[in-house]
């Protein structure tokens, strides 16, 4: 099973983050249940007319993937310093319910 977070680290830290799902830096909200992140990709989808939405994994130095809806889950995208795709996986909803139960999914803003 994949789990976006591989730094290992306990879902348990507090470090930097609020109970009102705001991360202290940057103003990043926290994401936690499949409702939610389908919630966020359809107003992406709707607001940018782009498949997909970037947010932002892990604790501390965080990793940016990009996540878009696919008929069999999600297509989650590695993406580099230049917020370019670098690699692509197929993540089933099973698979990344993981990481939002752990609370290590942040939705970044929408660039329009």
């Amino acid at each position: 099973m994949l789990n976006l977070n591989r730094s290992g680290s306990a879902a348990t830290q507090n470090t930097g983050r609020e109970r009102s799902g705001r991360h202290a830096s940057g103003g990043l909200r926290r994401v936690r249940a499949l409702a939610d992140l389908d919630y966020l990709l359809k107003e992406a989808e709707l607001l940018t007319g782009r498949p997909g939405r970037e947010f932002q994994v892990g604790y501390g130095r965080k990793r940016a993937y990009r996540i878009a809806f696919n008929p069999h889950g999600y297509d989650v995208l590695l993406c580099d310093a230049q917020d370019q795709a670098a690699t692509t996986l197929l993540v089933e909803r099973e698979q990344i319910e993981v990481s939002l139960r752990d609370g290590v999914v942040y939705a970044r803003a929408l660039r329009l």
